[in-house]
Formats: C-alpha cells, structure tokens, sequence
C-alpha cells in the first residue's frame, strides 16, 4: 500500500517528496471517485439480472474495481 511521506518536525519536505505525494494523491483522488460512482451507480442497487452462472464473474469484476 503506497502512502505519503509525513513532514518530519524538524525540516519541510524535499522536491521530490512533494511530488511523491502529489502523485500519490492524484492516483488515490481518482480510486475515490471510482467508488463514489459505483456507489451511486443504480444498477447495483437492483437485483441480480444477469444468467446467475455469471453471478462469481461479475461479482469479482465489481469488487476489483472498488479496491
């Protein structure tokens, strides 16, 4: 799990750890939309439409997308 470098108390960050966790958080920023769409996404919130042989595929596709 990738995490930003903290400010130690004694000095500011670097260049190159400021941009470490520029892109740090530029890639977390667009995880949290992507859960944010499926969580409002209305074709989760119906039942199970799809021929249920499916049912482990596309319930695995779903929770690899949100994490």
């Amino acid at each position: 799990m990738l995490t930003p470098i903290k400010k130690p108390a004694f000095r500011e960050l670097l260049g190159w750890d400021e941009e470490y966790n520029s892109g740090i958080n530029g890639v977390r920023w667009v995880i949290e939309q992507v859960i944010a769409y499926l969580k409002t996404w209305r074709t989760l919130h119906v039942g199970y439409r799809r021929p249920i042989e499916t049912f482990r595929e596309t319930i695995s596709v779903v929770v690899a997308l949100q994490f």
